[in-house]
């Protein structure tokens, strides 16, 4: 096998894909100053721009193929302002016209806003910085400095006075927009800030984050009160009601919380989606619109939470989950009813939909020899299925949130787990555990993965850290880290000696099992990888995430091939006996097999 060079696209299949299913990115949702019926709807997958109107029905206005991963509307409603990942911020007039592009960032730009008086642009980007723009495209001052970590949100003061700017760094920062320069405050957050927002008399900040908690700040940058709760659900969006009486919420649990400002809910959430929440905005006449992570829907609501007509489908359903079992070569996707289903690779049902999960399944695993298939949900549980679809044992439960991670070992006599409370927990085949739950990270598990001998366990979480952990439960040694946001993925090399790890930074890192970096094999600007493996004989590494490429390395750090698999992120990879790779697409829903021979 050789991958230092074009690869060759051997067959293709196309998974179908039940109607409960939605994009692995969010829905963003902005309201339109120029009518209060208007709305505008970024889809992330495929970056267009969709300009709506609601009176008896939903009507689409205007298409807009921007390549956006963010969006904001001008005051007036008669401009666009994008964020790429491609680091560029571009302004489109509402017919679709492109009108200016803005340079400076390097990578992407999750937060764009326009000032109150349209007369100044604020984007946020992966690069740590805030910039602000003129109407004509000119930069204004210097870049804002100061964060230490991707900057995800921005919002203006209502008087236009201040830029409030949220990071993953966990801080909230306030900035004088008459004079650009140091951070006139710095608010502790705590964790991911995903979203803030003014109040509408501008006394009052907020900010929402992966912690699943709103902080109310005072302008000076003082807390206002406690931190409302919520339930541990990350947070997507924090809205502020006209009358600055309540704060609107969409989270994870794709429900809608309306708080007072004392900190007491006002009435019960409303569940507005089958899986995440993760665009709000509320409207001039008083209702308000989400829109859904997963089901791909925005929804129409009345100030007191009741749903106003049929929903409109915003995009065409997505694969939620894909594994591959390349020692079977059968594949396994999700949906948020709790739902897996197993396919052959040429795309034929395998067997019956797998019920048995409460929530949405966050991730699936095969066993090494194929022959069984975990999963994990949002209901806190593990569970255990045969290829034929059979459950096999009883649920395991003990993770107090939603289960991220799930690994069998080689042996399939254990299986490891990592959750949202932060611990990795080792059961044994009869359910039991093996050891008291490993308090492994701080902030949630994304992955964990055996060694071939199955003797070590490795994790790695939102604090950036690899772990390694003996699977006889001993306290493991000193972390890896490195890493600049959570690490999502792990692998080890057959024969032990390596351990791969990559991140929601784009960052791809090489280890020996003692905490050696052997080498930094690719930082893709933002760019999350979400997968990699080593090649059966352990010659080769190959990663790929959101960008659609698969990536070589071998194991020595040397850079091979890129291949372009697909055309939005890539969700799993697989080596098939003979040498092949499978990759398959989050929201094409394709199953690729590529020759990587000479």
């Amino acid at each position: 096998m050789a991958c230092s060079q074009a690869q060759e696209l051997l067959s293709e299949t196309v998974l179908p894909v039940v109607a409960d299913g939605g994009p692995l990115t969010p829905m963003q949702l902005s309201s339109d100053p120029s009518g209060p019926d208007r709305f505008v709807v970024l889809d992330d997958a495929s970056g267009r721009i969709s300009l709506w109107s609601y009176g008896d029905g939903f009507n689409r206005l205007a298409d807009i193929d921007a390549n956006a991963i963010s969006v904001a509307v001008s005051p007036r409603g008669d401009l666009l302002a994008s964020g790429g990942d491609d680091g560029v911020v571009r302004l489109w007039r509402r017919d679709g016209t492109a009108e200016a592009a803005l340079r400076g960032h390097v990578g992407p730009i999750r937060g764009v806003a326009f000032g109150p008086g349209g007369d100044v642009l604020a984007s946020a980007g992966w690069d740590k910085t805030v910039r602000l723009w003129n109407p004509d495209g000119s930069p204004r001052g210097e870049p804002l400095r100061g964060h230490e970590g991707w900057v995800r949100t921005v919002a203006f003061s209502p008087d236009g006075g201040l830029l409030a700017s949220g990071s993953v760094d966990g801080t909230v920062r306030l900035w004088e927009v008459a004079a650009p320069g140091p951070a006139r405050a710095v608010l502790e957050h705590g964790a991911w800030v995903e979203h803030v927002a003014f109040s509408a008399d501008g006394r009052l900040l907020a900010s929402g984050g992966d912690d699943g908690a709103v902080r109310l700040w005072r302008r000076d940058g003082r807390p206002q009160g406690r931190p409302m709760p919520g339930n541990g659900a990350w947070i997507w969006a924090v809205v502020f009601a006209p009358a600055d009486d309540l704060i609107a919420v969409a989270g994870d649990d794709g429900a809608v919380r309306l708080w007072n400002l004392d900190g007491s809910l006002r009435g019960e959430p409303v569940q507005a989606h089958t899986g995440s929440a993760s665009g709000l905005a509320l409207s001039g006449d008083g209702t308000w619109l989400t829109g859904g992570y997963y089901d791909g829907t925005v929804r129409r609501w009345t100030a007191a939470g009741r749903p106003i007509a049929a929903p409109l489908r915003a995009h065409a359903p997505w694969i939620r989950v894909l594994a591959i079992s390349p020692a079977k070569q059968r594949l396994v996707t999700a949906a948020d009813d709790g739902s897996l289903r197993i396919w052959t690779t040429s795309g034929s049902a395998a067997t019956p939909p797998l019920y048995g999960h409460d929530g949405w399944v966050e991730t699936a695993a095969f066993s090494p020899a194929g022959d069984l298939l975990a999963s994990a949900s949002f209901d806190g549980t593990v569970r255990v299925w045969s290829l034929e679809g059979q459950r096999h044992g009883v649920p395991l439960r003990g993770h107090t949130g939603r289960v991220h991670a799930v690994a069998l070992s080689p042996s399939a006599e254990l299986l490891a787990s990592g959750g949202a409370d932060g611990t990795v927990r080792l059961w044994q085949r009869d359910g039991s555990l093996r050891s008291p739950p490993l308090v492994a990270h701080e902030g949630a598990v994304h992955a964990v993965a055996f060694s071939p001998d199955g003797a070590l366990l490795a994790s790695a979480g939102a604090d950036g850290a690899v772990r390694l952990w003996p699977t006889d439960g001993r306290t493991a040694g000193d972390p890896f880290g490195g890493h600049g946001g959570p690490v999502a993925a792990l692998s080890f090399s057959p024969d032990g000696e390596l351990l791969a790890s990559a991140g929601h930074d784009g960052s791809v890192r090489l280890w020996r099992l003692d905490g050696t970096l052997v080498a930094e094999l690719w930082h893709g600007q933002g760019a999350r990888v979400r997968t990699l493996l080593f090649d059966g004989a352990g010659e080769w590494l190959a990663a790929a995430g959101d960008d659609g490429n698969v990536r070589f390395w071998t194991r020595g750090g040397e850079a091979g091939a890129v291949l372009p698999a697909h055309e939005a992120s890539v969700a799993a990879l697989a080596f098939l006996p003979g040498g092949e790779l499978i990759s398959g697409g989050y929201y094409d829903g394709r199953i690729r097999v590529w020759s990587v021979a000479d």
